[in-house]
């Protein structure tokens, strides 16, 4: 069964005066999922008489496994980044595997700052890229919606499926690998 065209609709005005008439609209409108930031969801959340399916943060990662074909994994981060920070689905954090951390953080670092991206990382990643500010405790849970990125060296996926269920929002997750492991719990 196909829906009609008109069953979805994009809502096109960003005015917090015609969000809101929207939102009242419980006769017209079956369902409201809004997209963008914690701030937006949480005024959507709070006037609206309409159901809606919410989430409040995206702290999204990557993780860059031993394996990845580190050329695309560059541009796949770069995009993850800079194409729109602004956005619940941009990565907020980059977890690279211990393994490839000195070849592949230097070229990935030259690239993001390039595009005036800050990188905070944790203890491992400042011994290699030494310009960098220290990650804060804060910045791994952290939904920046800006040119900001947390960088942390793991010994392997089941540290950086750790550190993705401690900070993580459940929202977006990506994996760059040639090879399928199975972690733990699948």
């Amino acid at each position: 069964m196909e829906l009609p065209r008109e069953a979805i609709q994009v809502f096109p005005h960003t005015e917090r005066k015609a969000i809101r008439e929207m939102l009242q609209l419980e006769d017209e409108i079956d369902l409201i999922i809004p997209r963008g930031g914690e701030e937006l969801i949480r005024f959507v959340t709070h006037h609206s008489k309409i159901p809606v399916i919410k989430h409040y943060k995206g702290v999204c990662h990557i993780f860059v496994d031993e394996t990845a074909d580190l050329e695309m994994a560059i541009r796949v981060c770069l995009n993850a980044k800079v194409q729109r920070p602004g956005v619940c689905n941009a990565m907020e954090t980059l977890l690279v595997h211990e393994e490839v951390a000195r070849s592949f953080l230097p070229t990935v670092a030259n690239v993001l700052q390039k595009e005036g991206v800050e990188l905070r990382g944790c203890s491992q990643t400042k011994k290699i890229l030494r310009s960098i500010k220290k990650a804060r405790e804060e910045d791994w849970s952290q939904e920046y919606l800006d040119l900001i990125l947390s960088v942390k060296v793991v010994k392997g996926i089941e540290e950086a499926i750790d550190h993705i269920e401690r900070y993580g929002s459940r929202h977006t997750e990506a994996i760059l690998t040639r090879t399928i492991r199975m972690p733990r719990g699948f």
